[in-house]
């Protein structure tokens, strides 16, 4: 998921003991604020891989294309890093909870989550809903990369948005704003979490919550028959979220003196030797294509817990996604994910229309459509997440 989770400034942070026992976080830290840095490269990642995709429907790229936006072309994986993080914000409070309990209970729990993923969410829907609506007749080309978006105003299409299950049906996942997939697929995770993961972690080592979660969406997927899209086995990551939260800030155990930043970045060069493999017609993965994401959201799932986890201990490497920028972008990043993609969509299929070379349409996304869409996340911010984040209660 996606970024929703780290904007959330309602966990209540004590300013004065962020200091564990396990003695990893600074004293002088108030919050965990390179975690709102991280969120937020991560949406503008997902912004240029959504920059990136609509070129492919060329052909195979250009070389100057291919240097200046290849490196977008993982931007589905950060789905991932979001899902990883959104585990560690929602167990922090557990964390730190002498009774390990969600504060307010399920209750309180799902509230808080409605009061902070819902109102921006459907003001995306809403507002997605009437520009594709608007745009139908230039959006509809076929084999294009805005034709999944239609049909807008079909009912279930509408409905299963509404009610958070589109992921569940082949027809409606992408339809209306491909980028709401992962909200509903968060949703889900929470409803395990909240019902399952906190409970279990009474009894039940933590660590076993991951291969638990993989099993779990996994099964979900074979036994029922649930398409692939909804990536059910990020509740895998999720609880990889929860361990590093356990490890990071909880009590002191062997696990705080392992090689994390090392294991970290051996996860990372694996998972680019297996995308790049995937990417060329020289080498086949010896698995299929859910599978091949299963083991590309693992591997980035263990590299961003380890990076949290490396974070946490060495003040200097947190420090530089601290900087004013990135607090910045991840201010407003959940937004910026949410409303991203109509306009992408809108642009590209303006520039494939007018027939411009794919050089000159890679300059109208990312110089145009990019700064347009950033602009929209800001409006939506202001509107839809910074009053309920001065208003808390």
């Amino acid at each position: 998921m996606h970024p929703s989770q780290l904007a959330e400034r309602a966990i209540d942070y004590d300013r004065h003991h962020m200091m564990t026992s396990s003695q990893l976080v600074a004293k002088d830290s108030t919050r965990l604020a390179f975690l709102d840095g991280l969120r937020g490269l991560a949406a503008l990642y997902v912004v240029f891989y959504h920059v990136y995709h609509p070129l492919t429907h060329y052909g195979p790229l250009s070389f100057p294309a291919n240097i200046l936006i290849g490196w977008a072309a993982a931007g589905r994986y950060a789905v991932a890093l979001f899902i990883v993080l959104s585990g560690f914000v929602l167990m922090l409070p557990v964390t730190r909870s002498n009774t390990r309990m969600l504060k307010g209970g399920i209750r309180g729990f799902l509230l808080r989550r409605c009061r902070r993923t819902l109102p921006p969410y459907y003001f995306a829907l809403v507002l997605s809903i009437i520009v594709v609506a608007f745009f139908e007749k230039q959006l509809n080309t076929p084999a294009s990369y805005s034709e999944s978006l239609l049909p807008v105003l079909a009912p279930g299409s509408l409905l299963s948005h509404v009610f958070l299950v589109h992921t569940l049906n082949r027809e409606w996942i992408f339809t209306i704003n491909s980028a709401l997939w992962s909200v509903a697929t968060e949703w889900h995770i929470y409803l395990v979490f909240a019902f399952v993961f906190i409970p279990l972690s009474k009894y039940i080592p933590i660590w076993m919550l991951t291969p638990l979660g993989f099993a779990l969406g996994i099964a979900l997927h074979l036994g029922l028959g649930i398409n692939s899209g909804a990536a059910l086995w990020l509740l895998g990551l999720f609880a990889m979220g929860m361990l590093a939260c356990e490890i990071a800030l909880g009590k002191p155990t062997r696990a705080n003196r392992l090689p994390w930043r090392g294991i970290g970045l051996a996860a990372f060069a694996l998972f680019a030797v297996l995308f790049g493999a995937q990417q060329t017609t020289f080498f086949k993965l010896p698995f299929g294509q859910t599978y091949q994401m299963v083991a590309l959201d693992c591997l980035i799932g263990i590299a961003t817990s380890c990076f949290i986890i490396a974070a946490c201990q060495d003040r200097r490497l947190a420090a530089s996604l601290e900087r004013p920028i990135f607090q910045r972008l991840g201010a407003f990043s959940y937004s910026l994910y949410l409303t991203h993609f109509p306009v992408l969509v809108i642009a590209d299929a303006f520039l494939r229309k007018s027939g411009v070379s794919p050089l000159a349409h890679l300059a109208g996304l990312v110089f145009l459509a990019v700064p347009a869409a950033i602009a929209l996340a800001l409006v939506t911010y202001w509107l839809t997440e910074r009053p309920l984040l001065r208003h808390r209660k």
